[in-house]
């Protein structure tokens, strides 16, 4: 039953860079050992700091064990797949982007990669923080890695104001992982 949740994860996600990871190479193995004793529920976890650091590794890892091992359904997409996707127009979701929005509020874990590395629009920053809004209501987890931290991941965004929303939600709904 495990090979199979495990193919079905590699399908889900594809491969990827991160399917070679081997938690001895983790350059931060403290960043590690933290998240991978992360248990579900509603509080969820932010990995942050520097570049290089095996932050999205370390989710990649995570999530792989919340679907394959403990049988939680998990999306695992970058930060700049969900702008890309709250952007262009010419390429509709299936289901529309409410419905899109819909499926990632709703589904048991999300893990959002490298906050602060997509090109920000004011319909992305909105439906992001709808996003946050619906999991912190319904009590599930968000999963996310960044290089910004406070005012610095504020700055990523173009409203002020949502971005000040949106970090402190963040900090509200997740632990932090240095």
């Amino acid at each position: 039953a495990r090979s199979a949740r495990l193919r079905n994860w590699l399908e889900d996600v594809g491969r990827d860079a991160f399917t070679d990871t081997d938690p001895n190479q983790i350059p931060n193995p403290k960043a590690y050992a933290k998240a991978m004793g992360w248990r579900f529920g509603p509080q969820g976890l932010i990995l942050f700091g520097k570049s290089g650091q095996g932050k999205s590794r370390i989710l990649w890892a995570l999530c792989q064990r919340l679907f394959v091992e403990e049988k939680y359904n998990v999306r695992f997409l970058r930060a700049t797949t969900f702008a890309r996707a709250m952007a262009d127009d010419r390429r509709p979701i299936e289901g529309g982007i409410d419905g899109y929005l819909r499926t990632l509020s709703r589904v048991g874990v999300l893990a959002i990669d490298d906050l602060g590395t997509e090109s920000v629009n004011e319909r992305w920053e909105s439906a992001f923080l709808e996003v946050l809004d619906r999991r912190i209501v319904a009590q599930l987890p968000t999963l996310i890695t960044t290089n910004y931290v406070g005012d610095k991941l504020i700055d990523r965004f173009k409203n002020v104001s949502t971005g000040q929303a949106i970090v402190r939600r963040i900090r509200e709904s997740c632990q932090g992982v240095a």
